[in-house]
């Protein structure tokens, strides 16, 4: 292609179809099943600071799938609807995980949490010892 950009694998009707490697032109590649043309299957998408593996439909994230995002240092397991987390999954940030129901990319109900680590109220994450550290101080 004249962009910099190739596809290795299979075709049905001159289209990518069955399983196949898409190197783009920027540092991204999917590796993964194809149907008339698009993403659709299962795959591994890795760009430069992400990696996705898991479900794909019709060129985007649909189903279960986990990404780790390098740029916030977190890994996130669970269901995509569109391309957003939608569903039930687990966020492991920095040695603390947050289990619960996303809605539109954002967490709208939490279960459980590793407790001794953080506890998350309002929006904001809480370090249960910062009350205790600076108890012992005052």
């Amino acid at each position: 292609r004249y962009d910099g950009s190739r596809y290795e694998g299979e075709f049905k009707n001159n289209l990518f179809d069955g399983c196949g490697i898409y190197y783009y032109h920027k540092d991204k590649i999917y590796l993964g099943q194809w149907k008339v043309g698009k993403k659709n299957g299962y795959g591994i998408f890795i760009d430069k600071n992400k990696i996705y593996i898991g479900n794909f439909s019709t060129e985007k994230k649909n189903g279960f799938g986990m990404m780790y995002d390098k740029k916030k240092d977190n890994l996130y397991v669970g269901f995509w609807k569109g391309n957003i987390q939608m569903g039930f999954g687990k966020l492991f940030a920095k040695k603390k995980f947050k289990f619960g129901k996303w809605k539109n990319k954002k967490n709208a109900e939490w279960f459980s949490s590793n407790d001794d680590a953080y506890n998350y109220l309002n929006g904001e994450i809480i370090d249960p010892y910062e009350k205790e550290t600076d108890s012992k101080r005052g």
